[in-house]
């Protein structure tokens, strides 16, 4: 388990190893060792906003330079997701280790916030494939310009949908989708309506898939 520590510090690897020393062993060290282990495969990064980027969302903007709140909403998902009480708490244990850089705690920072799950994103072409793996990450600094940090364990892709909009149609797998429909995609992509469609610079034309790791929806 030794190269699982390459990029902590003592007392991170201190912490880990009383973890993997208590009753979590089961859950931490299978969620450590599956993401690592991954290293060896070719598995695409998905990186997220963790604000409104300014291009859709100027100045003037209600949401001008706003957290997206994108990490907690993910990790929202994951915990809230998890049926299994041994992995479950193994995640919550496991959340300092991501989220150290961003020295935050997710569930102390989640109070004050309404946080909902994030259960996709919609991505430009077509890339992905259910069954897939992927690795959330943030960009450190300024997007394209700098480092990014991997925030979250590996994810698996449950679920591939079309997604498109053309003259001002949104079409899921080539259905058009109306306004109800359209509230629950926003949602689920961690969204309210407005927000998603200004992120996606409606009516402008798009064509993409919504990659997304909740094997529960269903469009």
């Amino acid at each position: 388990m030794t190269r699982i520590y390459s990029r902590l510090n003592t007392t991170k690897v201190m912490k880990i190893t009383e973890l993997l020393s208590g009753s979590t062993i089961g859950g931490l060290e299978n969620i450590i060792y599956t993401e690592y282990s991954f290293k060896k495969l070719i598995m695409k990064d998905i990186k997220f906003s963790t604000a409104f980027p300014k291009d859709q969302f100027k100045k003037g903007h209600a949401k001008f330079c706003n957290p997206t709140y994108f990490v907690e909403k993910i990790w929202r998902y994951l915990i809230d997701s998890c049926d299994d009480p041994v992995r479950k708490k193994a995640l919550l244990d496991l959340n300092f280790f991501y989220l150290d850089p961003f020295d935050l705690e997710l569930w102390d920072r989640a109070v004050g916030i309404d946080v909902e799950p994030k259960s996709h994103t919609i991505r430009k072409g077509h890339r992905f494939k259910a069954g897939e793996w992927f690795a959330p990450k943030v960009w450190t600094d300024k997007p394209y310009r700098s480092k990014t940090y991997q925030f979250a364990p590996a994810i698996e892709i449950k679920k591939v949908f079309d997604f498109e909009i053309i003259n001002k149609d949104i079409f899921i797998d080539g259905h058009l989708i109306g306004p109800e429909q359209l509230s629950i995609v926003a949602k689920n992509d961690g969204l309210s309506v407005t927000d998603f469609l200004d992120w996606f610079q409606y009516p402008k034309p798009f064509e993409g898939q919504i990659i997304c790791w909740n094997s529960e929806i269903n469009y």
